[in-house]
Order: C-alpha cells, then structure tokens, then sequence
C-alpha cells in the first residue's frame, strides 16, 4: 500500500480508497489490539446509553414534566425517574472515561512502537541509506509522520460509538416515527458525501504538507549544524532567505489545506443544524396530527442535538485519514528498505588473543547506482577492484594513494560497516561476515579524519558511558579531574542499554588511552577535568584536541587492531610522532593508517599503494620512491604545510 500510496502522491491522484484507510486502521491498531479494543468498547457503549438518555429524557416529559403541570404526580415516581435517568448518565460519563483513557493508552504505546521500530530500522539500514537522506527528512520520519499516522487511532474508539450510536438511533426513532427516520435518512448521506468531497479534495494538499515539513526541518537543521560557516562567509541573510523560501511554500500548503477545512468544517455542524431545523417542522406537524407526542419530538430533537459532535468526530476521522495514508507511506518506505550487511550465525566467530592481521584477499567493492541500495552490488561506480594485501600482527601500515583511491572506502570495509562485492576481508584469520559484532567492535577500532564528540563530559566521549545530566556518584575521585564513580543505574538504564553501556567508568583504562592519545594533559588542565562538557560536536575544543580525544575513545577498550583514517591530520608531526610510538609500543596493536602527510607514512613498516582502486604496489617508503608515480604523490605531500596542535 505504502507504493500506491506514495504514486498517488506524486502523480497527484485521487486519495487512496475507502479500503486502504481502513486496512491502515487494522493494521495498527494490532500492534496494541488490548487497550484499543477496550477502548472501542467503551465508545460503543457510550453511544448505545447516549440513546438510552435521550429516550429517558423524552419517556419523562410524557410522564412527569407534562402531568406535572396538570395535575401533578408522585413523588416517588419522581425519584425513581431521576435515578433512572442520572444511573443511565453515570454509566454513559464512565464510558466516555473508558473510551479516553484506553484511546491515548492504545495511540502512544502504538507511537511508541512506532519510533522503536523506526529507530531500529534506521540502525539496521546500510551506511549508503543515511547518506542520501538528510537529517531533517529522518527527524520529520520520527516525529511529525508517527504523529500523524499514530494519531489516528485515538479517533478511532469515538467513531465506533458514533457508528453504534447512528445504529441505534436509527432504531429508535424508527419505533417513534418513520416520518421522522426519513428526516434522518436526508442528513446523513449528506454529511457522507461532505466528507467524500473534502477527502477527495484535501489528499494531495496534506501529502505536500507532509514533504514541505520534512524540506524545512532540513534546512533547519543544515543552517543550525553549519552556524560557524554561515557565520564566517557572512551567509546570514542568504541562510534566512532560503529558510524564508521553504517556510513560504509549507506557509501556501498549509493555507491550502486551511481553506479546504475552513470550507468543510462549518459545513459538517450546519447539516446536523439544517436537519434539528427540518425535525422540529416535521415534529409539530405529527403532534398536531396526533401520531406522535410532545417527549417523542423532545428525544429525537435531543438525540440530533447530541449526534453533530460525534458524527463531526467521524468526519475528523475521515479527514485525517488520507494524511495518515501519506505520512504511513513515508514510513513504510523507510521500514522497506533492505537491511545492511547481515549479521553472522549466532553466535558467530570470536577472534584469537594478541595482535590481529587484517588481511584483504581480492576484493572488489562498488557504490550502489542509487543512494539507499545495497551497497558491493554489481552495479554503480567501482571504488575497489581485485585489492589485496596483508598486514602482519603488530605491524604498522600505511595505506597511501590519491584522493578517491579507495583508502576511506578499505577502512570502512574491514570493520564491515559495508559488505564486498566479492572477495574476502580477513581480521585473525576470520572473515569479517562471520565474526560475531561485539567481538568486532571490542577488538578493532576505527579512527575517522572527522572526529564527532557528543555534548556531554569529556569522561563520557571517552568511555562511551552515557551521563545523566553530567551527574556523578558520590565516591571520591582517584584522579585529578576524573570522577571515577559508577553512574546510577536507577537513572541511567532504560529498556534499550544493556549492563555494559552502563558499567563503572575504569580509570586506569581511561588515563592510559588519553596517555597514548596525547590528551591526558590537556584534559586535566580543562576547567572540570574530565567532568567538563563539552559543547555540540567538541566545538569548545581545538580540531587537534578532538582528534586526540576521538583516539582515546577508539584506545579505551584497548584494540588490537587500530586503523587510522587520517585521524591525526589536525595534529602536529612530534605530537602525531609520540602518539604512532606509544600505540605501538605501550598498546602492541596492529595498524593500518590512511596517510597524507609525509611524516606519518616515514613512521610506517610498509606502504600499501592505491591507484584507482587497485593495489599498485607494496613495500617499504625508501622501496616505493623508485615508482615515479609514488615518487611524485610523496613529494607532493613533503610539500604540504604542516599545522595543527
């Protein structure tokens, strides 16, 4: 359904049917079928008593209000008649309760899982899918378009009422009059085929709000994440011209669905109106008759009275039925999207002790043609072609060639955040497909040139534990700077962290990976130590402090494969110098490092050379200066400025 839909919406088609509306309803409303279906309960309830109300309300004029005024009545038939009538009207108050309660308990446990599922997904899609899409077309998923779809059920336990109510009403008024039934029967298709025009007309406007939502939140989001260039370049007025534009065509939209509901809204309580109009007429004409008496025109006027807001619900419901269509298309769009590279057989491989090889035997590897496809096919533009190469345990390589030679694209395939195309990425002897991830992650590290820190405490960017309201225990502090205290499970464990996100912060671990990242002394010298938040992304720190401290979060776990992409580019050659030493000597691990500086590939025992995505030759630095081509790339980078920290 999410394709026909989403068709529909770029070709600007009618609104989808009746049918897939409802399918949608169905659908889910089984994620959470407990609550919604008490709900449901309740809301025909309330119609069915609302009924009974009404006739109570007419059954009493007939016998008490009007005799009253004649001659009297009893006074136990009094009391009996207004607790008959005030027990019909708890129980129809109890159910509206019910009907509530339930309605918002069913529609967020079904947005709950909703986000859980989308969430997840996000997490399973390849790394291919979340670089064609923005930030802001993913926050728009997960906020405005579950809103929307979700939103949708709460509506649905008062439109069962309502249709219950519309049943039983139909009966009743039968019993009273048929005359008045036929009143009935001109106002209710009426109202149907109000709300058939008003769905037909506001499909496409409500799609276009849906993608003009996600354009903005983009663009939001790509002026605040770009402040410092925007800011530099003097692109203010620029950036507020555009957001301007975007927020101008949402504005339009948003105005076009406006007038279609300034139109149909005033004309769904006028019809009810028309139709109490046209009874009352009718009514004093069957009195006056005597075919039906003064209560009987006081129920039906009563029960019509009360039928324009629930029957207005049910329009509402039809209303935002075509916008949940469009906002569950986007989400199923996502929800469709293959998964990345599958995990390996429980409970896959698990590495041998000590240094790892890393070894790449054959491999090709290729972009998919269109963003969010798997990625390795056989189709799109070739990065990697028949690459191979080893690299011995404890060794230290680096990985050299021109810009798109395939370095970043190496990197990335052997902590499998990609699948080959074909050919083998090896670690320990193991092919990487079938290594079970969390031996993956606890023994190869992945350093990227872009060092993204959280805004949290620089403790926390280290060890990966997540802080609540950068509170700490009590317990004393070991080091200068460091808090060194378990974080307060109570506070910090939620459904989706297991026992180790949320482990004591080791301290020896923690200073010895600053050590050998070479941050230890700046971070003491910070104005909380390693308490100290940092601002969004580590702006408050300089790019060379970033890197150090993103290398120390990639040393805490102690790796014993480190691959290194550019990750030292922001930091000076006797620092990056001290930082190559104390991986190799104090942590003994394996390393491949992406390398552009001349500095850091003399530091080397090999150079892998890439041209075109291929292995052009390998050996040491003094060997690859006989190759003309390797002569004139590492020239070219001993030319280079040197700066950073």
């Amino acid at each position: 359904m999410a394709a026909a839909v989403s068709q529909n919406v770029e070709n600007g088609d009618d609104a989808p049917r009746l049918s897939e509306g409802l399918a949608l309803l169905v659908r889910i409303g089984r994620l959470h079928p407990g609550p919604l279906g008490v709900a449901i309960a309740c809301g025909m309830l309330f119609g069915i008593f609302l009924v009974v109300v009404t006739a109570l309300l007419g059954r009493l004029t007939d016998d008490l209000i009007l005799p009253a005024f004649d001659g009297g009545v009893d006074r136990t038939d009094v009391w009996l008649g207004a607790a008959v009538f005030v027990g019909a009207s708890v129980i129809r108050t109890l159910a509206a309760v019910g009907r509530r309660w339930f309605g918002q308990m069913a529609t967020r446990s079904i947005a709950r899982t909703q986000r859980t599922r989308l969430a997840d997904r996000y997490l399973r899609v390849p790394l291919a899918y979340h670089r064609s899409r923005s930030t802001g077309e993913l926050l728009a998923h997960a906020d405005t378009d579950i809103e929307v779809s979700t939103m949708l059920t709460n509506t649905v336990p008062m439109s069962m009422g309502t249709l219950t109510l519309v049943v039983v009403a139909a009966v009743q008024i039968a019993v009273i009059d048929p005359m008045l039934l036929v009143v009935a029967l001109t106002v209710f298709p009426a109202l149907a085929l109000a709300n058939r025009f008003y769905t037909a007309r506001i499909h496409e406007p409500a799609a276009l709000v849906q993608q003009r939502i996600g354009e903005v939140s983009s663009m939001a989001h790509e002026s605040f994440d770009g402040a410092l260039v925007v800011k530099a370049l003097g692109r203010e007025r620029a950036e507020v011209e555009k957001m301007r534009t975007r927020s101008e065509d949402l504005r339009q939209v948003r105005l076009d669905v406006g007038r279609l509901r300034a139109i149909f809204e005033p004309g769904i309580e006028a019809i009810p109106n028309l139709g109490i109009v046209l009874l009352l007429a009718v009514g004093a004409w069957r009195i006056s008759t005597g075919d039906m008496s003064e209560g009987d025109l006081v129920a039906v006027a009563a029960l019509f009275s009360v039928l324009a807001f629930p029957v207005r619900v049910l329009g509402f419901l039809l209303e935002e039925l075509p916008r949940a269509q469009v906002a569950d298309a986007r989400l199923q769009n996502v929800l469709d999207v293959a998964d990345g590279p599958p995990a390996p057989p429980p409970p896959g491989l698990t590495l041998p002790e000590g240094p790892l090889a890393l070894e790449f035997d054959r491999v090709s590897f290729r972009y998919p043609v269109r963003p969010g496809d798997e990625t390795g096919g056989d189709a799109g533009s070739a990065v990697l072609d028949d690459v191979s190469f080893r690299v011995e345990p404890g060794e230290v390589v680096a990985l050299v060639g021109a810009t798109g030679s395939g370095k970043s694209t190496v990197a990335h395939l052997a902590l499998r955040l990609g699948d080959v195309g074909s050919g083998a990425v090896r670690i320990g002897g193991c092919d990487v497909r079938e290594v079970a991830p969390d031996a993956m992650r606890n023994a190869v590290a992945l350093v990227f040139q872009e060092s993204f820190l959280f805004a949290d405490t620089v403790e926390s960017n280290i060890s990966l534990t997540a802080s609540t309201s950068h509170q700490r225990s009590d317990e004393a502090a070991p080091i200068e700077g460091f808090s060194g205290g378990p974080y307060d499970r109570d506070d910090t464990l939620d459904d989706h962290q297991s026992e180790e996100d949320t482990e004591a912060v080791d301290p020896e671990r923690l200073v010895r990976a600053s050590d050998i990242a070479r941050c230890h002394k700046f971070i003491t010298e910070l104005p909380e130590g390693y308490n100290t938040v940092l601002g969004e992304r580590g702006v408050t720190l300089s790019g060379g402090q970033r890197q150090r401290v993103a290398l120390a979060r990639a040393l805490y776990l102690s790796p014993r494969l480190v691959i290194l992409d550019d990750a030292t580019s922001a930091v000076d050659a006797v620092i990056e110098a001290e930082i190559l030493a104390g991986l190799r000597n104090d942590q003994g691990a394996t390393m491949l490092i992406v390398a552009h500086r001349l500095s850091t590939i003399e530091l080397a025992d090999r150079v892998v050379f890439l041209v075109d995505g291929r292995v052009h030759r390998v050996g040491t630095h003094t060997d690859l200066l006989r190759d003309p081509e390797y002569s004139a790339l590492a020239t070219a980078y001993a030319d280079e400025p040197i700066g950073g920290e």
